[in-house]
Parts: structure tokens; C-alpha cells; sequence
């Protein structure tokens, strides 16, 4: 069982989630299989829409590189907001920042 469920299944079922996308997929997780079946309970989806890093580890589930304006979709409608990622080691954050939040304006909105 993906590590994301195990910890759903430890909650009470009246807990609103925050998925996070990516170590959920990370985890084990059919991402497009849980959106759905755990809509009644997610209200934010923790999105990431740059290229993962090098040391970051594979996702064991579904891979959503790529893939960020499906899984809004498949959330929209019932999620409250997109909680955008933005992973920066160096150099000005302002432009990544610009970027997603106008990546995830769009796919909201349409």
C-alpha cells in the first residue's frame, strides 16, 4: 500500500488534505486514482510544476512530469486552491515564482 494511504487510513475521515502531488507519487500513489476516489476529503493540491532535480528520487506511483495541468484538472472541481511549489538553491526566486503562479492561474481558470 503507497505510504500516503497508509496515513489517509490513519485519519479520521472528517481530516481535510492537502495532497501533496509529487510525494505521494513519490510514495507509491496513483495520483490520478486517488484525486478522485479521495475527493470528498482533499480541499489543496501541493503542486510542483519544474523539472525535477537530479537527486530527487523516482516516483514509485505515477510520474506527473509534465502532467501538472491534468492533475488540476482532474481537481478542479472540488479543490479550494493550488499550493504551489517553488524549490529554489540559488539565484533570484522572483522569476520562478512568476512563472508557476502564472502556470497554475491558468490552468484554474480555464
Amino acid at each position: 500500500m503507497p505510504a500516503y494511504e497508509i496515513l489517509v487510513d490513519a485519519l479520521d475521515d472528517d481530516v481535510i488534505l492537502e495532497l501533496d502531488t509529487y510525494w505521494a507519487s513519490v510514495g507509491g500513489a496513483d495520483v490520478f486514482e486517488l484525486i478522485p476516489r479521495l475527493a470528498g476529503r482533499i480541499r489543496f493540491l501541493h503542486v510542483k510544476n519544474e523539472p525535477p532535480d537530479d537527486d530527487d528520487p523516482p516516483p514509485l506511483g505515477t510520474d506527473l512530469t509534465g502532467r501538472m495541468g491534468e492533475v488540476v484538472a482532474l481537481g478542479r472541481p472540488f479543490v479550494e486552491m493550488p499550493v504551489v511549489e517553488v524549490v529554489v538553491h540559488e539565484g533570484d526566486v522572483f522569476p520562478v515564482l512568476e512563472r508557476n503562479a502564472g502556470y497554475f492561474l491558468r490552468q484554474v481558470r480555464s
